[in-house]
């Protein structure tokens, strides 16, 4: 997604042959489901065995979510902006879906690069 100063989505139109700010709405963090932190980056779930490795000390911290960390997409926020489709036109939220796709693509061909090495 393309982001002005003001974290709003921008699509570049070639119909409009500029940029078009879309409207948003606040969604509930999809990575963190609105607590504003996970474990999920750090060390995440752990299994039995590495529970029972752990000390009384260590688990108790885990519980108090002392291991947890800022969520990267919402940074503590809670929501996130996602576009509101019916307050865009179809042409513009046509040319907004192909862009996102094309960008997901890039980026799944940058991580694949980056996995082997390039």
């Amino acid at each position: 997604m393309t982001l002005t100063s003001k974290n709003m989505p921008v699509l570049y139109s070639d119909i409009l042959d500029r940029e078009y700010p879309l409207p948003t709405r606040n969604v509930v963090c999809p990575d963190c489901q609105g607590e504003g932190h996970t474990s999920a980056h750090n060390i995440g779930a752990i299994s039995a065995d590495e529970w029972d490795d752990w000390d009384d000390e260590s688990r108790a911290d885990y519980l108090a979510g002392n291991y947890d960390e800022i969520c990267p997409t919402c940074h503590g926020e809670k929501v996130v902006k996602e576009v509101f489709r019916a307050g865009v036109r179809p042409a513009l939220l046509k040319e907004w879906d192909t862009q996102q796709r094309e960008t997901a693509e890039c980026d799944a061909i940058q991580r694949a690069e980056i996995a082997a090495g390039a």
